[in-house]
Parts: C-alpha cells; structure tokens; sequence
C-alpha cells in the first residue's frame, strides 16, 4: 500500500468546531496577557498555529472574536 493509500481516508484539516476552539482559547490567552489593544490578529493565528486567512474565515474584525468570547462566557453563566 503507497503512501497516498494510507491517507485517502485522513482528512487534511482539523474540523471547523476545532480550529474555532483554537483561536478562541488563543485570543482569550493572550487578551488576558497583554489586553485587548495590544493583541494582534497576527499575534491570535500565531499563537493558534493557524493561517491567517483561517482567521478571517471565522471573523471579519478582532472586536469579532472579542464578542464570540464575550457570548460563550454569558452563556456559561445563563
């Protein structure tokens, strides 16, 4: 069996829900370390190990990400 035999059946990427968690948890690190103002997109897909254009898949701005964390939180709560 080749190699491409043995990966026909292994998808290429993370699911959707997986790599949203990641940035999330990226975001959520770093806004708690360096503020939101300081944080960067840049600094997000970085620290999530993610491409960029992954990011903007997902949001279109950083205040975005900041009320997708915000509405988790609230719907932990309630």
């Amino acid at each position: 069996m080749s190699l491409e035999e043995k990966n026909i059946d292994k998808p290429r990427t993370k699911p959707a829900e997986v790599r949203l968690e990641e940035l999330m948890n990226a975001a959520e690190t770093l806004f708690l370390e360096k503020g939101f103002d300081a944080t960067t997109v840049s600094d997000i897909v970085k620290q999530a190990g993610v491409a960029k254009g992954t990011y903007y898949h997902y949001f279109t701005a950083k205040t975005d990400i900041l009320d997708a964390l915000r509405n988790s939180i609230y719907g932990l709560v309630y």
